[in-house]
This record gives C-alpha cells, structure tokens and sequence, in this order.
C-alpha cells in the first residue's frame, strides 16, 4: 500500500479489482465500493496493529524449533 495514494483512491482501485474478478457485472458498484471500503480498513488494522507489536491471530504459526520441512 502506497503512502501517497489517498484512501478513497485505494478503496477505488480495489473496487475496479473485485468488479473486474466478478466479471463485470452492471448495477454492482456499491456492493463493490462497500467491499472495498472494508477491506481497505481491516488491512489499515493490521498494519496498526502489527506496528504496536501485536501479534495477528491470522498471521500463520511458528515452525517449532528444529522444524525442516
């Protein structure tokens, strides 16, 4: 995620993205606009929320010591 780009342009881009993968479909893009919106804001959590040193419960668990796939 780029610092310069504003919000409302990432939720933009993002929205173009989840019509695109849907096929296009007319009479959508509030749907696609709210999508948006929400993802936007749960990754601005995560990335706050990693900043602080919280750990995720999504982020993926620690091979045990020793572990070699």
């Amino acid at each position: 995620m780029s610092d310069y780009r504003s919000k409302e342009e990432r939720i933009s881009h993002r929205a173009y993205r989840i019509w695109q993968s849907e096929g296009c479909p007319q009479g959508r893009d509030k749907d696609h606009w709210e999508q948006a919106e929400n993802d936007i804001e749960r990754e601005a959590e995560l990335v706050k929320e990693n900043e602080s040193g919280y750990e995720s419960p999504i982020a993926p668990p620690l091979a045990p010591q020793g572990f070699r796939p």
